[in-house]
């Protein structure tokens, strides 16, 4: 069985959300250069946290 401490879990909890915050600034900035406006979709949110959860993942080898 694999322990984790409440520590570890929060690190990588983290971690998520500040890769998540990055790719989120990237995306609207990309969309500000190419479209010449920022336009919210809840696929644009559901991409980022699928890739902010890889990449942490692959990263840190958790």
């Amino acid at each position: 069985m694999i322990s984790i401490s409440l520590k570890e879990v929060l690190n990588i909890i983290f971690m998520v959300f500040i890769i998540y915050i990055v790719i989120c600034i990237l995306w609207q900035n990309a969309e500000l250069l190419i479209y010449g406006e920022r336009t919210y979709r809840v696929l644009d949110d559901i991409v980022a946290l699928i890739l902010s959860f890889s990449l942490t993942f692959n990263f840190f080898d958790l």
